[in-house]
């Protein structure tokens, strides 16, 4: 995969797509026909394009960083059903005041298909809440509260799909998270 690199406001509208061809690739193979051209996402608020309240807000701190002169690189994951993938993400501010969005890919591995977790409006209140790491996707364990899981080890003990997700950041994304000032890494 090619970065996709694009243009942020520092209010986190979307500019420009500096990377058309691998921004629609990258749609295209993940279910996101409704944005594979580019012009369907610049004007709009990079939130839009992000789930869990806890991750946008998160992103937003990242670009009001950057936007601010600190460049920042950090680690996340961005998974499909079928296929793992862990990516890095560089902000940083342009001459303009802008800010520049790189992500990189870093790994991708296919795996047996699987369910991911429902769409948290969707669930049902009676689900169990469990915690997700925004950045690395792991899930706390349930039974063990500070051990954080993989989903396919999650699954291997037992646990359920059908919950709610509230996401945060697990100790070790969070350690990453502090070191990812000024391009340190």
């Amino acid at each position: 995969m090619t970065d996709i690199s694009y243009l942020l406001s520092p209010s986190g509208t979307i500019l420009e797509v500096l990377t058309p061809e691998a921004w629609t690739a990258f749609a295209l193979a993940n279910g996101g026909d409704g944005i594979a051209d580019p012009r369907a996402a610049e004007g709009h608020p990079i939130a839009r394009f992000i789930s869990g309240e806890e991750t946008r807000l998160s992103v937003e701190t990242a670009l009001r960083v950057a936007a601010a002169g600190t460049p920042l690189r950090y680690l996340f994951r961005c998974d499909a059903p079928t296929v793992r993938r862990s990516m890095r993400m560089r902000l940083e501010r342009t001459e303009s005041g802008d800010v520049r969005a790189i992500t990189h890919l870093l790994a991708e591995e296919p795996r047996a298909a699987r369910l991911l977790f429902a769409d948290p409006l969707a669930a049902p209140a009676g689900w169990p809440l469990r915690r997700i790491c925004s950045y690395c996707k792991r899930i706390e364990d349930p039974g063990r509260p500070g051990e954080w899981l993989d989903g396919e080890e999650y699954e291997s003990r037992g646990h359920t799909l059908e919950a709610r997700l509230s996401h945060g950041v697990c100790p070790d994304c969070g350690a990453h998270l502090e070191g990812s000032f000024e391009g340190e890494e």
